[in-house]
């Protein structure tokens, strides 16, 4: 749409508008204001006659208060009809050419104690006020006096043609005064148009030839000076794009430089054999490596972007490691460099892994992650469990052993020693510690050099026994135990209390001693039977031979 066209369509909606706007106010305000006078004459034109019929109707001069009537109704040419009517509601005089109508009779009754009535009625289509006022306080009567709104309507539509008129004026003279301005205004306008399209192809040479001293000229000026301008900052912005051409060659160098950092720092993360990991202040997983994805069981992608805490610790302490990871993000708290606690991996197993923490701090100084690397100790955990167990396990055997058991060095100073070793001192365990060991063992010179011999060189040593000055008898067995290069670092003693078992073994041999000589008795004894059992057998023999021989005697028939 051209600019011709608005600015027509644009006066053309104003006349309509005001037009309009003119009607609209001859139609309502002048309008309200012609009935309010007419009004206003009819009440003081009721008001006069029914002054003036007082005597008359009292007199019962009909014939003067009809010419009264009818000169009143000449008076005003809005007068419709005036109508005088007695106190029983009869019509004495009135001004209609065709008779009353009686329908006006009960039309507008005065309400008693009022001054006058009005009310709006129509007659033939033409709106009338029917103005009633008493006479003598409405003792005798009242008049009717009809003002009719014809005549006010004729007037305001007289003047609503005058306005309109004058409207349809001014529009006239409006298109023509836009036309000419239009023309005035456009033809330079089109010499802009023309220079905008010749500058929009890129001919920044272009001059628009205004030869006025008005804002038309003062724009053209301007962007004459504009496309200068433009030329300048088209050369310069060539030449700016020719930099940051080469500033993205360089940037795009440096960011493939920094992919390739970046990629070589993580695959330096991917081949540590622990796990990386950096968590934002949103607890969210901004970093991870290879072996933590390994440990947790999940690709990097499912790790990165979740909540570290409400994922991947056991829900028993979640609460608690929250609770100290906010604090170290506002800086309440400062991180603990090391800490132990379990994660949870995909398939429900906790492992347990140990932190070396660190924070990172943005160019204001405010702590915006933090960084761990993590090792996970499940395993061996549980071998130190198992050590420990071991080892608990160990020295309840050591000190519940019936055996004196004693850890002594080369100089045989004792190292360690269990129960059964101080309660056979009668001496504390600290006590005894640092003390030789023969100390508590005599021996001989012969048998403090042997033995001294062999724990230094770790040979080992036949069993020995010793007794002591309390006259009780020890079984002595040495241990040597040698460090990782196969030197001996220390000895093992353990020691046997056999007082008991020599006693048996001396009472053995007493009993021995008197065994064989009743051994050698029963030998003697044994010999002495043998002997005689072998006599008394020949004897026997003898005896039955001679037996024999005297029942021979005596039987010598049969012989």
């Amino acid at each position: 749409m051209s600019l011709k066209t608005k600015f027509l369509i644009g006066v053309v909606g104003l006349a309509v508008l005001l037009g309009l706007s003119v009607i609209f106010f001859v139609k309502t305000s002048v309008v309200e204001k012609l009935r309010a006078e007419l009004l206003r004459k009819g009440e003081v034109m009721a008001h006069d006659m029914a002054e003036e019929s007082i005597g008359l109707m009292l007199s019962e001069d009909i014939l003067s208060l009809r010419e009264r009537a009818n000169l009143h109704k000449s008076v005003l040419p809005e007068i419709e009809y005036i109508f005088i009517q007695n106190s029983e509601g009869e019509v004495l005089v009135h001004t209609f050419d065709k008779g009353f109508p009686d329908y006006l009779k009960n039309a507008n009754i005065i309400p008693a104690g009022q001054a006058q009535s009005i009310k709006a009625l129509v007659i033939k289509k033409n709106r009338v006020f029917d103005i009633a006022v008493p006479i003598f306080k409405g003792e005798i009567g009242a008049v009717h006096v009809g003002m009719s709104e014809k005549h006010v309507r004729e007037y305001v539509n007289d003047i609503a043609l005058l306005f309109m008129g004058i409207v349809i004026a001014v529009f006239l003279f409006g298109v023509s005064a836009v036309i000419v301005f239009t023309a005035t205004i456009t033809k330079p306008l089109f010499n802009f148009i023309k220079g905008a399209e010749a500058v929009g192809k890129g001919d920044l040479n272009y001059k628009v030839h205004v030869r006025t001293n008005d804002e038309i000229g003062r724009l053209a000026e301007s962007f004459n000076r504009m496309t200068g301008k433009l030329k300048i900052t088209r050369e310069e912005l060539i030449k700016s794009n020719t930099e940051i051409e080469m500033a993205n060659i360089e940037m795009n160098i440096a960011k493939h430089q920094l992919q390739l950092e970046r990629d070589r720092a993580q695959n330096y993360l991917d081949i540590v054999g622990v796990i990386i990991i950096a968590i934002d202040a949103d607890q969210q997983v901004s970093l991870i490596n290879r072996k933590g994805c390994e440990v947790l069981g999940y690709s990097e992608d499912e790790i990165v972007g979740q909540n570290w805490f409400d994922n991947f610790i056991p829900e028993r302490i979640r609460d608690g490691v929250k609770a100290v990871f906010d604090q170290c993000i506002t800086g309440k708290v400062n991180l603990v460099e090391y800490y132990e606690n379990p994660i949870l991996t995909r398939n429900g197993e906790e492992r347990l892994i140990a932190w070396h923490n660190t924070v990172w701090h943005d160019e204001a100084g405010n702590i915006i992650a933090t960084i761990s690397s993590g090792d996970d100790i499940t395993q061996r955990k549980k071998i130190e469990d198992a050590i420990a167990k071991a080892k608990i396990d160990w020295e309840m055997t050591f000190d519940n052993a019936e055996e004196l058991i004693a850890l002594v060095d080369k100089g045989l100073n004792i190292m360690r020693c269990n129960k059964s070793f101080a309660r056979f001192t009668g001496m504390p365990i600290k006590e005894i510690l640092g003390r030789k060991c023969y100390e508590f063992f005599p021996a001989d010179k012969g048998q403090m050099e042997y033995c001294t011999s062999h724990i230094q060189t770790g040979e080992s040593m036949p069993k020995m026994e010793v007794k002591t000055e309390t006259g009780q008898w020890l079984y002595v067995n040495h241990y040597p135990v040698f460090d990782e290069k196969g030197v001996v670092s220390h000895s093992i003693l353990i020691i046997t209390n056999i007082t008991d078992l020599k006693n048996v073994q001396q009472r053995l041999m007493h009993s021995e001693e008197e065994l064989k000589k009743h051994v050698k008795d029963l030998e003697r004894f044994y010999d002495m039977a043998v002997d005689r059992e072998l006599r008394m057998k020949d004897l026997k023999k003898e005896l039955k031979r001679l037996d024999a021989e005297l029942m021979q005697y005596k039987n010598p028939v049969k012989a």
